[in-house]
């Protein structure tokens, strides 16, 4: 995946400014990117949660010897 050329805080500005009514074709050309890129922006989140569950190894083991995977 590459990374992305915009930084957290521009996502964010983004975010705000597409809120506040900025067409997305006006900010996709301010910032250098495609108005689809400026559409998925504004659908994702802020911030996500990283995800702090314990990984279930003996699952995966398990199914692993089983011939699931």
């Amino acid at each position: 995946m590459a990374r992305s050329k915009l930084t957290v805080e521009q996502r964010e500005e983004i975010r705000r400014r597409r809120a506040a009514g900025e067409r997305d074709i006006d900010l996709a050309a301010e910032y250098g990117v495609s108005k689809q890129t400026i559409i998925r922006i504004a659908a994702t989140p802020e911030t996500i949660e990283p995800d702090t569950r314990p990984f279930a190894w003996l699952a995966v083991r398990s199914l692993y010897q089983g011939g699931e995977a």
